[in-house]
Parts: C-alpha cells; sequence; structure tokens
C-alpha cells in the first residue's frame, strides 16, 4: 500500500523508495506497481517489474516518444534479455520510431 499511495499522489517519492538500497522492498505486486509507474510516467521503474514482452514494448515505444526513457537505459536493459527478445523489442520500435533508432 505504501508504494501504491506514494504512485498515485507522489510520485518521486516512490520513485525514490523503489530505488533506495536502505528500504530493500521486494515482496508486494510487481504486475500493479508496473502498471501504477506506467501511469505516474516512471517508464524505467515499470520496465524492471514488467514481464509481459507486450507491456515492455509498450512502455519503451512511450518512454522513447516521450524523451522519458534515454537510449543509454534501453541499451543496458536490453543486457538483460535474451536475443530474441532483444530483436522483438528493437524491431517493434523500428516499427513505430525509426528516426530515433
Amino acid at each position: 500500500k505504501l508504494l501504491e499511495v506514494n504512485l498515485m499522489f507522489s510520485p518521486q517519492v516512490a520513485d525514490a523508495i523503489l530505488g533506495s538500497n536502505q528500504y530493500k522492498i521486494s515482496h508486494f505486486d510487481h504486475q500493479h506497481i508496473a502498471q501504477l509507474c506506467e501511469r505516474a510516467n516512471l517508464f524505467n521503474r515499470a520496465l524492471e517489474y514488467y514481464v509481459d514482452m507486450a507491456d515492455i514494448k509498450r512502455v519503451l515505444l512511450m518512454g522513447l516518444n516521450s524523451g522519458m526513457i534515454k537510449p543509454e537505459t534501453i541499451l543496458s536493459y536490453f543486457g538483460r534479455h535474451t536475443p530474441e527478445n532483444c530483436v522483438e523489442i528493437l524491431r517493434e520500435i523500428m516499427k513505430f520510431n525509426p528516426v530515433q533508432v
């Protein structure tokens, strides 16, 4: 509930809590928190918790189009996925945003 309330009313606080090494919060509904992060335009955080490729593609495209995800972040993000998933994500990005790639 702590994360939910902060994501709805004070996203910066939630971002700080999620990024803090001091507060190791790990027992929560990752899918639900990822959705709330996406709504709060915390795309980097949403990517940390989404596992479904459709969600990942959507968040990456929204983040790139809004300028809220840096290309460097995407490159480091690819390091956590299989080559097949990376190619699938890149195809999706190129389909909808060929200029930035």
